[in-house]
């Protein structure tokens, strides 16, 4: 299913790991996916997940300290808003 970044941020928003059939959700290009374990991909670096219920988002921002890329950034921006928990890399 592909799905505009938005749209894919929102669905982490709601997503309920049990019970869920097993799942992937990209945006038009690829750069962007969502898994139903609650994990987000910006590439191939792990953005977000859910750990015991707890939507946990990693600050992959030059901000956060770990700057990865522009897009990478904009991914993180995406689902900030819907994180609980906010990791960040600054010492």
């Amino acid at each position: 299913m592909i799905l505009r970044n938005k749209q894919i941020a929102n669905m982490w928003k709601n997503i309920l790991i049990k019970g869920l059939p097993s799942y992937k959700v990209t945006n038009h290009t690829g750069s962007l996916t969502i898994y139903s374990n609650g994990q987000i991909y910006s590439y191939r670096l792990l953005i977000g997940e859910v750990i015991d219920g707890i939507h946990t988002l990693y600050n992959h921002t030059s901000k956060g300290g770990s700057y990865h890329s522009h897009t990478t950034s904009c991914h993180v921006g995406f689902f900030k808003p819907h994180s609980i928990k906010l990791v960040s890399y600054n010492v």
